[in-house]
């Protein structure tokens, strides 16, 4: 289950994860597995979608595709589909028996379900309708957080800032959210019975609205360019480059320096 705000970024978001992990590579310092990812993207229509990564000279990697229809998740499930979920499910049996994915992103979880999120029973119908289509795969369902939720996970109950959402996190094995919190935006992962939890990323999405960058590496690869081209400079004077270029103390800019500087004497030791 991967959440947030609408508009938010959620779909730039899970892209980059895609691309990710489609091609093995690691994201804001976290390690992939590699494998065949299919991103079903039903939320945004195929030719806005085309626009946008088109403007940011983007190149997915991943098997894309898109929808501007509703999907009923029930046809799945049902011995007698109709002939347009029957035609959607053999395109997507075919497309799963040629690249075995082994992660399915559907963007959104409204887009296939019609009716109330909350009734009982729901999440795991939805999640069994998918894994009929998509055996061993692991699915992320995508979901617009309820505007008038104010919760994060760790403050009231968080599996109702997401409308309709309870029992599909119940049910999930992994729970991300996208948030806002100030001015930034961060990624929580507040549940997990898959993996070790990591803490918040402070990860924020770049003009283009396409790409996702780490705050932080953002700012240590600064840090490190300034480093590199000023070897014979004093270090009250790196500080003060540093925190200049970044806007920030001359005291977060020695923190900084004497964490690339410990850094680089751990990779030397090594």
């Amino acid at each position: 289950m991967f959440y947030g705000r609408a508009g938010i970024g959620k779909s730039a978001v899970t892209f980059q994860m895609a691309q990710a992990i489609q091609l093995g590579e690691p994201i804001w310092g976290m390690p992939t597995n590699r494998t065949n990812v299919l991103y079903i993207e039903l939320d945004t229509p195929n030719n806005l979608v085309e626009q946008r990564f088109r403007g940011a000279n983007f190149e997915h990697k991943f098997y894309l595709v898109t929808d501007n229809l509703m999907w009923d998740y029930r046809q799945f499930l049902s011995p007698s589909p109709g002939a347009e979920a029957s035609d959607v499910m053999y395109q997507l049996m075919d497309l799963h028996k040629r690249y075995e994915f082994g992660v399915v992103f559907v963007d959104a979880l409204r887009e296939v379900v019609i009716g109330d999120l909350s009734a009982s029973g729901i999440a795991r119908r939805v999640y069994d309708s998918f894994k009929t289509i998509f055996p061993k795969s692991s699915l992320v369902f995508i979901h617009h957080e309820r505007k008038s939720g104010q919760q994060t996970f760790g403050s009231g109950d968080p599996l109702q800032s997401a409308a309709g959402s309870m029992e599909f996190i119940n049910v999930a094995q992994v729970a991300l959210r996208f948030h806002r919190k100030g001015r930034d935006t961060w990624l929580e992962h507040g549940k997990s019975q898959a993996s070790a939890e990591f803490e918040p990323l402070p990860i924020s999405l770049r003009d283009d609205g396409v790409y996702v960058y780490h705050r932080e590496q953002e700012r240590f690869k600064v840090a490190e360019k300034i480093l590199a081209d000023n070897l014979t400079a004093g270090a009250r004077q790196l500080d003060q480059m540093i925190a200049e270029q970044l806007r920030m103390s001359e005291r977060t800019a020695r923190i900084i320096r004497l964490g690339l500087v410990q850094k680089k004497a751990g990779e030397h030791e090594g």
